[in-house]
């Protein structure tokens, strides 16, 4: 047999064949019409659901050893105090019309007690900062087990699902992570991506600001921090880019393939934000594939949100708990002027906006269906009508 060649596409759904000669004219081997193809397959399925099942099982086995270690501790001194204490604790949960429950009262035996607790105490981020900011206080054996054991279930808070680890107490350096960032775009094969470093703390600005909704962060920040190439498609792709890289700090769905130049064969697993719940292992798996340039990149960008996530989530308190009063405070102030607002429209609209509002507490968040509500063509963060209600 004559010399001949064999040229192979391999995918993960399909493998394409040439064979040719040395001339690379196609052969026609066994009688058939042309020596060219391709053959299907069912490609192989990732362990995703199983790897995520097999996370949550861990976490949840890690939680409940973390409480038993906890009740052990304190169960010798809350036995003198209140024997009923952890079981009434652990039936809290239940109904009170559930069969399951032995027990009227949720936390404590008398139940003009445990309603004087949920006044003083709405939050149990209440009772986190009256015991952090008064230490001199002698404190109930059972409120303090209550401030520690909520953070013992949750390793802190539950607000982001986010390692508590991941965090760091220093301040980020814009200035370097922008000539860090355009060292290490270039070493990837983007070259016309460039953070202006005179204008690091004017986009640091912009990340952290709270009047600026995401889209608005995003066009601004490429407009002054951003430089833009010569070239137009060179400016095509620098805006591509650096929008997947303000996606990635700002908690939206980020398409890692493109923000690193990865060349990956749509894989599901490139795609995801850097809070979700299990962004250790997503971060894992790709950097399976990446070079150490483009590992460095993704690195300082996790750091970068990471202090974004915390300065957004502190908002100017000194813990998460008074940061979490804060944010009670506040929405009760909102819940006033919002009923105030309804006051003032048509019975129509103003079943519409309460319908909005119950939505909006149960994770909705359609500024779409709210402007159609209230007839607006725009919806700034402070509308007019709302403002001149606070005056």
């Amino acid at each position: 047999m004559d010399k001949y060649q064999l040229g192979l596409n391999i995918t993960p759904d399909k493998i394409g064949y040439a064979i040719m000669d040395s001339r690379n004219n196609l052969l026609k081997p066994n009688g058939a019409k042309a020596g060219i193809g391709e053959r299907l397959f069912i490609p192989g399925e990732v362990a995703e659901p199983t790897r995520l099942l097999r996370s949550a099982r861990r976490i949840k086995r890690r939680r409940q050893w973390r409480l038993t270690c906890l009740e052990q501790e304190f169960k010798p001194e809350l036995d003198k105090v209140d024997p009923a204490f952890l079981y009434r604790l652990k039936d809290a949960w239940l109904s009170r019309s559930d069969v399951r429950r032995k027990r009227r009262q949720n936390l404590f035996a008398n139940v003009v007690t445990e309603a004087q607790f949920y006044k003083k105490y709405p939050t149990i981020y209440h009772l986190q900062v009256d015991l952090i900011n008064h230490p001199e206080k002698k404190f109930d054996l059972e409120y303090i087990y209550l401030a520690i054991h909520s953070l013992i279930k949750k390793r802190g808070n539950f607000l982001s699902s986010i390692p508590v680890d991941s965090y760091k107490a220093s301040k980020f350096d814009a200035t370097s992570a922008y000539k860090q960032l355009n060292k290490a775009f270039k070493a990837i094969g983007y070259p016309f991506v460039k953070l202006a470093v005179q204008y690091a703390d004017s986009g640091n600005d912009i990340l952290l600001s709270d009047s600026l909704f995401k889209t608005n962060k995003i066009k601004k920040f490429q407009e002054i921090v951003v430089e833009e190439p010569k070239k137009k498609t060179d400016a095509t792709q620098s805006k591509k880019v650096t929008r997947q890289l303000l996606n990635a700090l700002l908690n939206s769905p980020t398409r890692f393939d493109i923000l690193l130049n990865a060349e990956v064969e749509d894989d599901p697993n490139w795609k995801f934000t850097l809070a979700d719940e299990h962004v250790d292992e997503k971060v894992s798996y790709i950097k399976q594939s990446l070079s150490d340039e483009q590992i460095e990149i993704l690195d300082l960008l996790i750091d970068w949100h990471n202090y974004i996530e915390l300065h957004q989530l502190l908002n100017g308190a000194t813990t998460i708990a008074e940061a979490m009063v804060n944010i009670y405070d506040k929405h009760g102030q909102d819940i006033k002027l919002f009923n105030k607002y309804r006051l003032t429209v048509n019975n129509e609209t103003a079943k519409s906006l309460k319908i909005l509002y119950l939505s909006y507490a149960n994770g909705s968040r359609n500024n779409k269906d709210v402007k159609k509500a209230v007839g607006a063509k725009s919806l700034s963060r402070e509308d007019t009508s709302m403002t001149k209600l606070q005056r």
